[in-house]
């Protein structure tokens, strides 16, 4: 006589552990405060790697040793983006995003950038901020013309510089926030 098919039954659990053969766990499929992921451990049972979806966006994280994310591709409001990150104690040091999820990134992790290339639907541009995660600079590329902004050690806008089909534009603004030089 046949054993039944295991076909068509289903596990129902939270979190499944996958473990070598010495019985260490190497791989986590779980839902992690509401958000569904993969996680792949090292042989000390350090996350390295995690493919997860968080806040309905799909995205793979790769960890260090010390499990500080390093690097991190994502797909926010189909928009792709990829950040690389390099710590030395708490201050980020490096990272590059491509796509437009900067700021969603920064929120959830509580990570300061330093550099950031995005594109979005208007052009490219790069953004540099200084240690404490305020923007310094900021230019922009679209098709109308080109921009370049500086900002206050506090990221307040001291200078923009626009160039598009009707020439040059200059704006400097005093300490108040308020233009204080136009030229066109």
């Amino acid at each position: 006589m046949q054993e039944p098919s295991a076909r068509g039954r289903t596990v129902d659990a939270e979190c499944f552990v996958l473990r070598d053969s010495y019985g260490n766990p190497r791989v986590r499929i779980e839902m992690d405060e509401g958000n569904p992921g993969v996680s792949l451990l090292d042989d000390s049972g350090k996350k390295r790697a995690c493919l997860a979806i968080w806040e309905g966006a799909p995205g793979l994280a790769l960890y260090d040793c010390d499990g500080e994310i390093r690097a991190l591709l994502s797909l926010a409001d189909a928009r792709p983006s990829l950040s690389l990150f390099e710590t030395r104690g708490e201050v980020e040091y490096a990272r590059m995003v491509m796509g437009r999820d900067g700021k969603t990134i920064r929120e959830d992790f509580k990570l300061r950038p330093r550099v950031e290339i995005f594109v979005e639907p208007e052009g490219p541009g790069v953004a540099l901020y200084g240690l404490k995660g305020k923007a310094r600079a900021l230019m922009m590329a679209e098709d109308h013309g080109a921009a370049l902004s500086l900002y206050s050690p506090g990221g307040e806008s001291k200078v923009q510089l626009q160039a598009d089909v009707q020439g040059p534009n200059l704006l400097l603004y005093g300490a108040d926030g308020k233009p204080i030089y136009r030229a066109r």
